[in-house]
C-alpha cells in the first residue's frame, strides 16, 4: 500500500512538470546581442548574475530596476553559470548559518576555540569573527 501511494505521487508530480514545461516558450533573445555592448552574455557573465541574483532580487523588490537574469545570452552555457552561480552562493550562505548555528547551539567550535555564549546581536557577530579570525 505504501509503494502504490509513493507511484501515485510520482506520477503525478511527473504529469505537474510535463504541465508545465509545456507553457514554456523558447527565449526570444538568445544570442541577440545587447544594443549597449553589442555582445552576447555567456557563461562567465551567467555566473556573476548567479552570484549577484539574489541581491539583485531584494534590490528590485525595494523599488530598484534590476534584472536578476540575462535574457540577451548564448543560450545552454549561461544557463549552466547561472545556476552554478546561484546554487554556490546559496551553500556559502547555508555554510555560515550553519556554522553560526553550531556555535550558539553547542557553545564550543570544531576548531577548538571557546565560543563565549552570545546573548546579544552584537556579541553573536563578534563571536561569528572570533571564529573566523
Amino acid at each position: 500500500m505504501k509503494t502504490r501511494k509513493w507511484f501515485t505521487i510520482l506520477v503525478a508530480l511527473v504529469f505537474l512538470a510535463l504541465a508545465l514545461t509545456a507553457c514554456a516558450t523558447t527565449n526570444p533573445f538568445k544570442g541577440v546581442a545587447l544594443e549597449e555592448t553589442g555582445e552576447v552574455c555567456g557563461f562567465w557573465n551567467g555566473l556573476w548574475d548567479g552570484w549577484t541574483g539574489f541581491f539583485a532580487i531584494l534590490a528590485s523588490i525595494f523599488g530598484g530596476n534590476y534584472s536578476m537574469y540575462e535574457v540577451h545570452n548564448n543560450g545552454n552555457w549561461y544557463d549552466f553559470g547561472f545556476w552554478l552561480g546561484a546554487g554556490a552562493l546559496f551553500r556559502v550562505i547555508d555554510t555560515i548559518v550553519e556554522s553560526v548555528h553550531r556555535c550558539i547551539k553547542r557553545n564550543s567550535l570544531s576548531r577548538g576555540r571557546p565560543c563565549r555564549r552570545a546573548t546579544s546581536r552584537k556579541e553573536r557577530i563578534e563571536a561569528l569573527f572570533e571564529y573566523w579570525f
